[in-house]
């Protein structure tokens, strides 16, 4: 589904050769990314997806050759703060210069993707991170980038290319009940994936799904759970919890001692 992000996206592509797509977990970031790249294929590019580390690119950097570059979650899915390492190889340098390379070159593109917050953590962790061209070729996908019409688009591919048992699919028609899913401030992607995955469903009967799936939407918790307890460290953990302790909003200054309490 080609939310209103792609052409904007697409643009900032076409303009500098490079661009990085941010925003939250679970809004569609890799999707994007990838319909992007489907698009540069179209074009002649000769696709080189990065896996560990800018090495690899380098190692096939070829300026004769139309070639597009994919990193998906070039920072990792935790804050870089935990990752002592990252800085200690210069890869946030190494990722400098090769954005460098690219930009400068007449046939090569970049497509990268990061959690906006892991990416404003990286700006401000690294000098040669924060001093480079990195917000000048940043496309934010927010869920504002979803119009009504994507949202439903969205539940239908998932629904229609799932595994589902159709006595499911027929709960979300029944009532029009599809229209309180798209229309629910929490609705993501990556939240409709999960309901659309029968493995994760083995315990709830066709009858309870809608139920199901109002839980689910009200309170999102569960998908980020694993993230929450296996993804980020103990200290993380905390500050987590005695802000949520603390209400909406609250200054560092405040936060302090209750962590260290």
């Amino acid at each position: 589904v080609q939310s209103v992000a792609f052409p904007r996206a697409r643009e900032l592509l076409d303009d500098t050769g490079i661009v990085i797509i941010s925003g939250p977990p679970g809004i569609g970031k890799t999707t994007l990314a990838e319909m992007l790249l489907y698009a540069q294929l179209e074009e002649g590019y000769e696709p080189v997806v990065i896996r560990a580390e800018i090495a690899e690119g380098k190692r096939l950097f070829n300026p004769t050759r139309k070639q597009i570059f994919y990193y998906d979650d070039f920072l990792g899915q935790t804050f870089l703060g935990d990752r002592v390492e990252y800085l200690g190889r210069n890869e946030d340098a190494a990722i400098v210069d090769f954005m460098e390379m690219v930009r400068t070159s007449e046939h090569s593109r970049f497509v990268l993707t990061t959690r906006e917050h892991i990416l404003r953590g990286a700006l401000q962790a690294s000098a040669r991170l924060g001093h480079s061209t990195a917000l000048q070729h940043r496309c934010v996908l927010t869920l504002g980038d979803y119009t009504i019409g994507h949202r439903a688009h969205i539940l239908y591919n998932h629904l229609y290319f799932s595994d589902l048992a159709e006595s499911y699919k027929e709960q979300v028609l029944e009532g029009d009940f599809f229209l309180h899913i798209i229309g629910h401030e929490n609705f993501s992607p990556r939240l409709i994936e999960w309901l659309a995955s029968r493995i994760r469903l083995r315990n709830v009967p066709p009858e309870d799904y809608r139920t199901h799936i109002s839980m689910l939407l009200d309170s999102p918790e569960s998908i980020w759970d694993f993230a929450f307890r296996n993804q980020i460290s103990d200290a993380a953990r905390h500050i987590l919890l005695s802000l949520y302790t603390m209400g909406e909003r609250t200054s560092a200054y405040d936060l302090d001692p209750a962590f260290l309490e």
